[in-house]
């Protein structure tokens, strides 16, 4: 009981801080102006499957308009660093920002909301130096203190960012956590499978592009 109830304090407080920032947030013009012809994109990589989908979709893209990029990784993520490094050839086209997990491996619920709390706090200042204007994501836990706060600095009128979520291919019946989470946050969720847009009308059905 009185671990629920620091838990829920700590929320509350956290919850609190986040809304008087906001609230400032609104007071605050925005600072960086677009780049003509480029899109600053910022990516999440996920370790194991995600990272790999989320690297073959960057290969897709083109790199002289989808610049400058920046990768969004978890602190503990070594597999994410090797492949990215693999991935993108140029160091100076690219950067890397390490963040705390929102939620590890077989962490409780109840643990991981304030987990993902501070991990939101740590990312603000982060989201706020990038200011995407593009953010693809596609399942990690990592990606929704990032997402949410894109979307907040979006309504804030800070920075104007689009969210895009690609649901994993091996998700054939059911979202992902993830998924649906940001099915209320993001302005694309793109599905692989027929099943998923059938089942999940906020989403959007675009084949096996991976």
């Amino acid at each position: 009981m009185d671990l629920v109830w620091v838990i829920t304090f700590l929320t509350s407080a956290v919850l609190a801080t986040l809304i008087s920032l906001w609230l400032l947030l609104l007071m605050i013009p925005s600072w960086q102006k677009p780049l003509p012809g480029k899109v600053r994109t910022s990516f999440v990589l996920g370790s194991g499957g995600h990272t790999a989908e989320m690297l073959k979709l960057v290969k897709t893209l083109d790199k002289k308009v989808y610049t400058p990029r920046t990768y969004f990784i978890a602190q503990t993520d070594k597999f994410s660093l090797e492949k990215l490094a693999e991935s993108e050839i140029d160091k100076d086209q690219y950067s890397v920002c390490l963040i705390p997990r929102s939620r590890e491996v077989a962490q409780s619920y109840m643990t991981s909301i304030l987990t993902t709390l501070l991990s939101s706090f740590h990312c603000l200042p982060l989201v706020l130096s990038s200011q995407p204007q593009l953010l693809l994501v596609n399942g990690p836990g990592t990606c929704v203190p990032l997402a949410v706060l894109a979307r907040l600095l979006s309504a804030a009128r800070i920075s104007r960012c689009k969210i895009v979520f690609v649901e994993s291919l091996c998700r054939v019946q059911t979202l992902s956590l993830t998924g649906k989470i940001l099915q209320f946050v993001a302005d694309e969720v793109l599905v692989q499978w027929p099943e998923l847009a059938l089942k999940y009308p906020r989403t959007k059905y675009i084949g096996k592009f991976l």
